[in-house]
């Protein structure tokens, strides 16, 4: 089952009062056992995606930095940078990562977002259990970082390619 694709089971689900959220700001919300982040990117232009980098399974978009790209409306990973569309989810720098995005709309004083039954999304994404496997994966990312800096000793290592998380970073041991 595919979390992005509609359950014919989608509400109006409220987040509280416009005053709780900040224009230019990222809020995490918690929906069932999920985490959200609503941004309110201006005065009336709203937009709600999964709070979960789909890189790291860290909870960190709705700190992410709010800007533009060529006029789309994105945030920033605050972990890897990854530049998100804040209307379709869609990654700006590698087409393979996604972000899930939900409608959203003021119903007088009001913030409310079109979302699936909770049970739905916490299947996907619960934050107790991405947390967990974010714990799993940073257990042996750790392990295997403190073997190859047993073996280094003054040597310039390449840690994210020995570790093997893909991105380049040199550092000195």
């Amino acid at each position: 089952e595919d979390a992005l694709e509609p359950t014919g089971e989608e509400s109006w689900v409220d987040f509280g009062p416009l005053s709780d959220f900040p224009v230019k700001t990222g809020t995490p919300v918690l929906y069932g056992k999920t985490q959200l982040a609503v941004f309110r990117y201006g005065e009336d232009e709203w937009y709600m995606t999964q709070n979960m980098s789909p890189k790291r399974r860290a909870f960190v978009l709705a700190e992410g930095l709010l800007g533009d790209a060529d006029g789309v409306p994105k945030v920033a990973c605050p972990l890897h940078k990854n530049q998100f569309s804040l209307s379709t989810g869609e990654c700006l720098d590698d087409p393979s990562l996604k972000i899930m995005t939900f409608p959203m709309r003021l119903a007088g004083e009001r913030v409310e977002a079109y979302l699936p039954p909770a049970a739905h999304l916490d299947a996907i994404l619960a934050t107790e259990d991405n947390y967990l496997r974010a714990i799993e994966t940073e257990g042996t990312i750790a392990s295997k970082l403190d073997a190859v800096l047993a073996d280094a000793q003054g040597d310039l290592i390449d840690v994210e390619v020995a570790i093997g998380t893909g991105n380049a970073t040199a550092v000195a041991v």
